[in-house]
């Protein structure tokens, strides 16, 4: 992977990423898949601080590709989904 500023992310942090990501959606998905209640979540209040909060605490990622790391998911996931905003997506019920 590499940033619009042409930084590059090696395969195994790419992967590590990959990781990260996935654990964040498969959180969420146990979180709010059975929720009963009425209630709105979305993606982006949910997956990317959890996402980011992985990323952040591990110090194999430099600082200043997590930004682009993040855009990089965000929109991979904007257009699974078909939408131009995560906040679109809400988390309760999703996959249902």
């Amino acid at each position: 992977m590499a940033t619009t500023e042409g930084k590059i992310l090696n395969a195994e942090l790419f992967d590590k990423a990959t990781d990260f990501w996935q654990r964040a959606t498969d959180e969420a998905d146990d979180e709010y898949d059975n929720h009963a209640a009425p209630i709105s979540v979305s993606f982006a209040d949910f997956v990317l601080k959890e996402f980011q909060k992985r990323l952040v605490s591990n110090t194999l990622f430099p600082r200043d590709l997590i930004e682009p790391i993040t855009d990089y998911f965000m929109k991979s996931e904007m257009a699974v989904a078909g939408c131009y905003s995560l906040s679109d997506v809400n988390l309760v019920g999703k996959s249902q």
